[in-house]
């Protein structure tokens, strides 16, 4: 199955910027395809094809998705404020069994647009980012394009602060049959939040903040692979590694220890796993425990 990227910008600025994270797509992913959906004529060759804009784009709503972005069986949109850390495989494969991959955003962007309109959804079905969006050539995607383009046009946002696409997505998503994949937030990794990342983050996505340096915020985000809590104590940002203390660890240790000693299963399996071990290939509770049982 073939694969690609898939931008839309509109004017010079974000035509930079997306030429930016285009860039680097390349440093991690140098075969994939990457196009453009553009009204500027000077076009960085980065990019593999460059396609007029199907309608302008005067805000961030106006880049919805439609028919004409699905080029490939696989696709990756990006918004062009990201910048991309890793290879991007990972998500190409979930789209084997998915047809459209999406990171969960952490609030509801304008509640005011579902009490104008009388839309009441369950709160547990949340608003998807749509700055990160996977998806393949499928009947559903087609529909579901189309159905997100037909409620976000309906929509009464008269009222609102700030027009947006994610409600209409999620209405649109709460109505289709596709088989959507929540992408964890390495894979969304929205600056300027306070977020929780468990590996590597492969997606950096600015939200707003326009003269951020990504670079920069790649470099701190990922300078530890353990569990880490990313906030904005400091700037440009605080990373915090999360770890266990040596009082957690012993703790546990004793009160595992303390369950072997109170159950003979547990006791008898345990030690049938470490009987056959040399003494050097133990870890030390296997050697405590060998001194007591074996």
């Amino acid at each position: 199955m073939d694969r690609g990227i898939i931008y839309i910008a509109s004017g010079q600025y974000f035509v930079d910027q997306a030429t930016a994270s285009a860039s680097s797509v390349k440093i991690h992913n140098p075969d994939l395809h990457i196009s453009l959906f553009t009204d500027e004529n000077d076009v960085s060759d980065i990019f593999d094809k460059v396609n007029p804009l199907v309608r302008p784009v005067n805000g961030m709503a106006n880049k919805r998705l439609s028919g004409d972005h699905i080029i490939h069986d696989k696709n990756l949109y990006l918004d062009a404020d990201t910048r991309i850390c890793a290879n991007l495989q990972p998500i190409f494969d979930v789209l084997d069994d998915y047809e459209l991959a999406m990171a969960a955003d952490s609030f509801e962007w304008n509640r005011q647009v579902y009490e104008n309109n009388d839309i009441n959804l369950p709160s547990i079905f949340p608003e998807f980012n749509c700055g990160v969006i996977a998806y393949t050539d499928s009947n559903n995607t087609r529909t579901l394009f189309s159905r997100w383009n037909k409620i976000f046009d309906e929509l009464d946002q008269s009222y609102v602060d700030h027009i947006d696409d994610q409600s209409s997505m999620r209405i649109a998503l709460s109505q289709s049959d596709i088989k959507l994949f929540t992408l964890p937030p390495e894979y969304n990794f929205r600056l300027n939040r306070n977020f929780f990342a468990e590996t590597t983050v492969k997606i950096l996505h600015r939200i707003d903040a326009k003269y951020t340096d990504l670079a920069a915020y790649e470099r701190l985000v990922n300078s530890s692979d353990r569990p880490r809590l990313i906030t904005y104590n400091d700037f440009p940002c605080d990373v915090q590694v999360i770890s266990q203390s040596t009082k957690y660890r012993l703790k546990r240790k004793l009160v595992l220890m303390s369950m072997l000693l109170q159950n003979d299963v547990i006791r008898n399996q345990t030690l049938a796993k470490i009987k056959n071990k040399q003494k050097d290939d133990m870890s030390f509770q296997e050697r405590i425990f060998y001194m007591l049982f074996g």
